[in-house]
């Protein structure tokens, strides 16, 4: 297969008036292939294959195609991976290589739809007081000059900071929601609550 520098150089050639043997003798390529490179106006070389032949393959493709089907059916953990597969295949009587195998494998699921969901997720968004995260804790306050332990009640509005949040907590959590917005006590507040917990 030419390069990208000798389909130029055969372009060039050719402009500056070069026949197509000259350009073929040159470059020790047949004039067939440069004929195809001046016509075709193609800069890079490309090459497709029409048909992919499986000599070796080709009496155990339902075999694999099998053994694919029911390894998809088994739980995640105990799925064979190519390498696996093509075990089992040569097991079977399989002279070819794995490389075949592996193609083959991949072209086959590529081909079949999707069982599942694709791309599904959960956006982790809220609207404005559409959710509330709800906890108790024991805190220790100064009241008075006089170290003192409080029951508190945490209330904070979920945003995608919150997620994080709950997940760095160790202990178990209960969680609300609601769609009533919930006010930020103030420090004042607190201060009262936390007398009234004693």
């Amino acid at each position: 297969m030419l390069t990208v520098e000798t389909i130029a150089r055969i372009r060039r050639e050719h402009a500056k008036g070069k026949s197509i043997r000259a350009i073929a003798r040159s470059l020790k390529v047949s004039r067939e292939t440069v004929t195809k490179y001046l016509r075709s106006g193609e800069t890079a070389p490309r090459y497709e294959r029409q048909h992919q032949p499986l000599p070796k393959l080709s009496g155990f493709q339902e075999e694999l195609e099998r053994l694919i089907t029911e390894n998809e059916r088994r739980p995640a953990r105990d799925r064979l991976d190519y390498l696996g597969l093509f075990g089992r295949l040569k097991d079977a009587g399989f002279q070819g290589g794995y490389d075949t195998v592996r193609r083959y494998i991949k072209r086959f699921k590529q081909r079949q739809p999707p069982s599942g969901p694709v791309n599904a997720y959960v956006p982790l968004t809220f609207a404005p007081a559409e959710a509330y995260q709800f906890d108790w804790a024991e805190e220790w306050i100064i009241l008075d000059g006089v170290t003192t332990k409080v029951q508190v009640a945490h209330a904070r509005l979920c945003t995608a900071a919150c997620r994080s949040w709950r997940s760095t907590r160790a202990s178990p959590r209960r969680w609300c929601s609601t769609p009533t917005p919930v006010p930020r006590p103030s420090t004042a507040a607190c201060a009262s609550a936390a007398s009234t917990t004693i």
